[in-house]
C-alpha cells in the first residue's frame, strides 16, 4: 500500500513539475488554440460584441476556474466586461466567482466576453486567460480583437493581414501572403486542431510571401496563424491532403 501512495505522489510531482496545460478552450466553430486570436464580424455601429468560449477540463481532477481579463489594446470611449457564471463590472479585472469544472467535464455556458464600441471606430484587443485557481501558472488564454469599424472599411486597427494560404488543400507547399507593422517582428505558426505546433516560421521582413513546406505532415486540417510580437493576431484554417 505505502509504494502505491508512493508512486501516485510522484506521478503527481511529475505531473506538476512538467507545467502540463490542465484546460483547453473551443467554441460553436471548434478547437481556439491557446493563445490564438478571435475577430468577430461587426463594425462601429454594432451595439454590443458577444463572444463565448467553452472550458474543458483535461486533468484526472476536479479544478475551479477563474479568469483573468488582460487589456492589450483599448479604444477611448468603449465599454468592455466579461461574464463568468456571475457578469462583472468594467472595472472587474478577475472574476470574484470561480467555477469548479470535473474530469473530462466542458463549461459550455458560463463564459462571454462583451464589448460595446458605443458608436466608436477602432479595435480592442483584449485577452482572457483561464486558470486553476490552486494553480494559476495551469492557464490557457484567447484574445479577442473587437474591431469596430464603419461598414466597407476592412481593417483591425493595425497594418496587420494575412491572406489565404495557396494551394489549399496543399500537399508539400503553401504560401501565405502576409504584412504586419512596420519595426516589429513576426512569424507564422502552423498548429493542429488540438493546438500542438508544427511548424514555426520566422518572417525576415514586415510584408512578403511566406513558402511554407508541408510534405512532413499528416492529411487533415491545420491553423495557421501570424505572430506579431508574441500576440496571434490572425489564424485560419488550411488542409493537408497528400
Amino acid at each position: 500500500m505505502k509504494k502505491i501512495f508512493l508512486f501516485l505522489f510522484l506521478a503527481e510531482m511529475l505531473s506538476v513539475s512538467a507545467g502540463s496545460q490542465s484546460l483547453t478552450l473551443s467554441n460553436s466553430e471548434g478547437v481556439v488554440p491557446n493563445n490564438s486570436t478571435i475577430t468577430p464580424h461587426g463594425n462601429s455601429g454594432t451595439d454590443e460584441f458577444i463572444v463565448y468560449a467553452y472550458v474543458t477540463n483535461n486533468a484526472a481532477v476536479p479544478l475551479t476556474v477563474k479568469v483573468k481579463k488582460v487589456e492589450l489594446h483599448l479604444t477611448p470611449g468603449t465599454v468592455n466586461t466579461f461574464c463568468w457564471g456571475l457578469c462583472y463590472n468594467p472595472d472587474v479585472y478577475v472574476s470574484l466567482q470561480a467555477i469548479k469544472i470535473d474530469p473530462g467535464k466542458t463549461d459550455s455556458t458560463d463564459f462571454s466576453g462583451h464589448l460595446q464600441p458605443m458608436g466608436i471606430s477602432g479595435y480592442d484587443l483584449i485577452r482572457y486567460v483561464f486558470y486553476d485557481e490552486a494553480n494559476p501558472s495551469d492557464s490557457v488564454c484567447m484574445n479577442i480583437n473587437y474591431a469596430h469599424f464603419p461598414v466597407g472599411i476592412e481593417n483591425s486597427g493595425t497594418d496587420t493581414f494575412i491572406l489565404d494560404a495557396s494551394p489549399n488543400p496543399a500537399n508539400t507547399h503553401i504560401l501565405v501572403d502576409y504584412r504586419f507593422t512596420c519595426g516589429l517582428t513576426g512569424n507564422i505558426v502552423i498548429r493542429d486542431l488540438t493546438g500542438v505546433v508544427w511548424e514555426k516560421v520566422p518572417l525576415t521582413g514586415n510584408s512578403g510571401k511566406a513558402n511554407i513546406y508541408t510534405g512532413d505532415l499528416k492529411d487533415g486540417v491545420y491553423l495557421y496563424s501570424l505572430i506579431e510580437e508574441g500576440i496571434a493576431l490572425r489564424t485560419k484554417k488550411f488542409i493537408v491532403r497528400h
